[in-house]
């Protein structure tokens, strides 16, 4: 069943906390995984892509907003990434 309320005169869709809890878990978005480390989103997306950790929604895969990946993929690539901060990521 499909939760609804209503604001401002229209009906919206609710997404249930743990579905959006499950969403945080398995997935992290490129701005938020980029400002952890210190660096631009478009040089995270560059340095995940040169390693082979392709987004899994966003601009150029779904026309989506921002873009995507799977989180623990997303983290160890980071890991093994040097920034121009000149630190690795640490998780």
């Amino acid at each position: 069943m499909e939760n609804r309320a209503w604001e401002s005169g229209r009906a919206v869709r609710l997404v249930p906390a743990e579905a959006l809890a499950e969403f945080k878990r398995d997935y992290i978005a490129a701005a938020e995984l980029a400002h952890s480390v210190g660096t631009s989103a478009r040089s995270l997306i560059e340095a995940l892509d040169a390693q082979g950790v392709k987004p899994i929604t966003g601009p150029g895969v779904d026309d989506g907003r921002q873009y995507f990946f799977e989180r623990v993929a997303a983290e160890h690539a980071v890991a093994r990434t040097v920034f121009p901060l000149g630190e690795a990521a640490r998780f």
